[in-house]
């Protein structure tokens, strides 16, 4: 029999009738007097090289087995021969023929290259988790468990992958290009917006941005700004660079960022000159490492801030003898003196020498080099500087750095880094609204002192917790030993204009009163923090709702129909909460929307194309970027690009050319080798 009539066969064992071989015959003989009426039945030698597959309805073979073959009309008879147009309209072929059949197959709809599409909402959220550092297969895993099966999403982890990638090879080589517009675009549309770029030989070397809740965290934080680089943020190893302060909640606050391509003095004064020109003016203390290019372009451009080294790299580099460091309390000691906020230039020297000399290390060639720089990161020497305090090394930045690594990665192009850069951002400042809203609540409070319910109305709930140490330990642990002596700490206070001061200078240094101060104010029954001692940049809600609430993101060709798409998630999500514990109303709602579906599909007709990327929607694109690079055309890349095979052409005929010479020369050479053997042994 031949094969392709017995694939259309489904095998029944012939113990399985119960009825015997002489009613099969009969069945088999009534059958084809039947079916002479609707086609013509060719005979069982005409089966060899058939035109269609003839069906019967049963077939007994030599060997004794007993085959059912389907009975069906002729319109759904698969003829050999037939070409379709694609696998899905042979599939379909195929499914009504076996649905003719009243035969049960599997169903693997779900598979089909149709069901494979993605849908605009599938792609977004490709776009969106890849923003947050999740990649392809991690977003189809993901997107998966939240649907609850692998069938209620369309396509497959490599479709996934494949968009993924396609939008990566959208981009191309105009990564840089689109970014510059993107920002250029959000600097035209949003206010106060700060975008800058430079450009050296036709390459992107440096960019510095910020936005208008940036801005106002820089005039409400921006006393004392943590500077440093990270790496490993983009595929073209670009160096992030951003600005770090502290909020009101003691928490880091990004004023600012750039991205540099090398770190030089030359790069860092253009990115300080781009920093001034977006807020003004300089901070007042900078924090940073003992990088040389840094040092210097801050003395260029921040002349009047006070340029502090982190404290904590210094001390990590002691050079300094095994047997000293290890084997004495010489590192104890260096800690004391060098970590020592209370004591002046005068004192730090003096103690600095007494421990030289202990450890006979006067002519210690690192210890004096850092003794020689001791006006950049020794406390003694910043302690007349208003919040000195706040940072003393660079582990702000650290954290910073720490934080946006979880974000981006160093495959990331320009435009990747960007989205993941605005959705750190967002999270940054979404944890900012939290701690506000946590200031609705009345913290718990330690003692009676009206002076600390009025703190705890002041200030914020992570401030209060420091004032509220200060006022407990003033009430309780402090005495006055003497007219202006407070636990060793000399205080002087006014009564003409309510001035307070102590030596302590907690309030110089951190910008809150200490407790030497809390316990002259219960003794005079001062029931309320002087408002000259409440700094603004600790209060509450300094930031307003309304604007840091705005949508940071930019660049989005069709902003409202993401709008429009998220709310009607967002509508569908609370009905499904609201009717989780009422089933028989769930499903009326499910069927409600089943209803409004094919609705929406009748009034549809030519509804949008899954197979279509809709990179637009999702980024703001232009096809004028992604030009050919040969060419120059935008109906072609340079894959396809006509003048490619040209220059092919070109370069295979220049090497068979090549190859042709280098042949006739290695010929003329071997004649020339062997005509010189002849020449030899005709001499000798």
């Amino acid at each position: 029999m031949d094969p392709s009539h017995s694939s259309a066969l489904s095998s029944v064992s012939q113990n399985s009738h119960v009825v015997s071989l002489n009613a099969i015959t009969e069945e088999i003989v009534a059958y084809e007097k039947e079916i002479d009426d609707t086609h013509a039945v060719k005979n069982l030698d005409a089966l060899c090289t058939p035109e269609s597959f003839v069906t019967h309805s049963n077939f007994d073979t030599p060997g004794g087995t007993v085959y059912y073959i389907p009975k069906v009309s002729a319109a759904v008879l698969l003829v050999k021969g037939n070409v379709y147009d694609s696998v899905d309209d042979c599939v379909v072929v195929i499914m009504k023929y076996v649905q003719r059949q009243a035969l049960n197959v599997k169903s693997t709809s779900y598979c089909q290259m149709t069901e494979r599409q993605l849908t605009y909402m599938e792609q977004a959220f490709i776009v969106k988790a890849a923003s947050v550092n999740i990649g392809a297969t991690r977003a189809h895993h993901l997107l998966t468990g939240i649907k609850g099966s692998y069938l209620l999403v369309h396509g497959t982890t490599v479709d996934f992958k494949n968009f993924f990638r396609s939008v990566n090879c959208y981009i191309g080589d105009s990564d840089a290009q689109m970014l510059i517009h993107k920002m250029e675009n959000r600097k035209k549309h949003v206010s106060d917006f700060s975008f800058d770029y430079l450009v050296d030989n036709a390459e992107l070397t440096a960019i510095f941005w910020a936005d208008e809740v940036s801005k106002y965290n820089y005039r409400e934080f921006g006393d004392v700004v943590s500077f440093d680089a990270t790496f490993k943020t983009n595929k073209y190893k670009m160096v992030f660079c951003p600005f770090t302060a502290i909020d009101n909640h003691r928490k880091c606050v990004t004023v600012a960022a750039g991205l540099l391509k090398n770190e030089t003095t030359k790069s860092y004064i253009w990115l300080l000159k781009a920093f001034i020109k977006a807020f003004g003016k300089a901070p007042s203390i900078v924090v940073t490492d003992q990088d040389g290019a840094m040092r210097n372009a801050i003395e260029a451009e921040f002349g009047g801030s006070k340029h502090r080294l982190c404290m904590w790299h210094i001390t990590q580099k002691l050079q300094i003898c095994a047997k000293i460091y290890d084997e004495t309390d010489f590192k104890e000691k260096l800690n004391k003196i060098v970590w020592n906020m209370y004591i002046g230039p005068e004192e730090f020297e003096y103690r600095w020498g007494k421990l030289m000399e202990e450890f006979k290390l006067e002519n210690h060639k690192w210890l004096t080099k850092m003794f020689n720089i001791r006006s950049t990161w020794i406390p003694a020497y910043f302690i007349d500087s208003p919040l000195c305090g706040l940072m003393r090394t660079t582990s702000r930045s650290e954290s910073e750095n720490s934080f946006f690594s979880h974000f981006t990665n160093s495959g990331s192009t320009l435009m990747n880094f960007m989205n993941c850069f605005e959705t750190a951002i967002e999270k940054q400042r979404h944890v900012q609204e939290r701690m506000d809203h946590n200031q609705l609540f009345v913290p718990k409070l330690k003692t009676l002192l009206k002076i600390e319910r009025h703190a705890s109305n002041v200030y914020t709930r992570s401030l209060f917790e420091l004032v509220q140490k200060e006022i407990f330990v003033g009430l309780f642990y402090c005495q006055i030993d003497s007219k202006c002596l407070v636990e060793g700490s000399e205080v002087l206070r006014s009564v003409g204009d309510g001035s307070v001061v102590c030596s302590c200078q907690l309030f110089v240094r951190v910008g809150i009163l200490c407790k030497h101060i809390f316990c002259v104010f219960k003794n005079a029954n001062v029931e309320m923090i002087p408002q000259q001692y409440i700094l603004r940049r600790w209060t509450k809600n300094l930031i307003p709702a309304g604007l840091r609430n705005k949508r940071n993101r930019y660049g989005e060709k069709n902003v409202v129909v993401e709008n429009y798409a998220n709310e009607a998630t967002s509508i569908v999500d609370h009905c499904v909460h609201l009717l989780s514990k009422d089933e028989p109303r769930l499903g009326a709602f499910v069927e409600k929307l089943k209803s409004l579906k094919k609705e929406v599909e009748a009034d549809c007709p030519n509804h949008p194309s899954k197979n279509k990327m809709t990179f637009g929607r999702l980024l703001e694109f232009k096809a004028s970027w992604n030009s050919c690079c040969i060419g120059g055309g935008t109906d072609h890349n340079k894959r396809t690009c006509p003048g490619r095979f040209e220059d092919q052409n070109e370069v295979v005929v220049q090497k068979e050319v090549g190859q042709e010479e280098v042949f006739v020369e290695k010929e003329v050479c071997q004649d020339e080798v062997v005509q010189e053997k002849i020449d030899l042994a005709e001499d000798e």
